[in-house]
């Protein structure tokens, strides 16, 4: 969540290329997980995977001789990395809504369903209330009796 909110502050200010940043952080979100599930296997292969390659950077050893996929005590972690990956954003649009829902006024208390609703006022004559029209139903047809 403090990635989410941290990212939402950051996406808030109006920047150069803004757009493109917010696309690009939403991205994983509208991705199916099937898709995501197997990106990130190929991330963790034990023999060409780039997590494995940046960890025998850093560590001197083999690449292989990790699996992040396979091992008791490194599988909660790779899930948890995959999970924050993929749901961030869902926590970075809940944020940035509120933000841009505070800084134009509209709360709780504006925002009900009656004043964002305006079905109810004739808006410039485009939408025109039907609560009091009179609505006839079909006529009803009997078929003979067969008997």
């Amino acid at each position: 969540m403090l990635i989410g909110f941290a990212l939402a502050y950051l996406m808030n200010k109006k920047f150069k290329g803004n757009d493109l940043w917010t696309t690009i952080i939403v991205l994983p979100m509208m991705l199916s997980p099937a898709v995501v599930g197997n990106f990130w296997k190929f991330l963790y292969r034990p023999q060409i995977g780039l997590f494995n390659n940046i960890f025998a950077f850093f560590t001197d050893k083999d690449p292989s001789s990790i699996e992040m996929l396979g091992s008791v005590d490194l599988a909660p972690w790779s899930i948890v990395i995959v999970d924050t990956w993929m749901w961030t954003p869902f926590v970075t649009l809940i944020c940035l809504v509120r933000a841009h829902s505070a800084a134009t006024g509209v709360g709780p208390a504006s925002a009900s369903a009656g004043r964002a609703d305006s079905t109810s006022r004739n808006s410039g004559g485009t939408v025109r209330s039907v609560r009091n029209a009179d609505i006839e139903s079909p006529p009803t047809t009997t078929a003979p009796n067969p008997r």
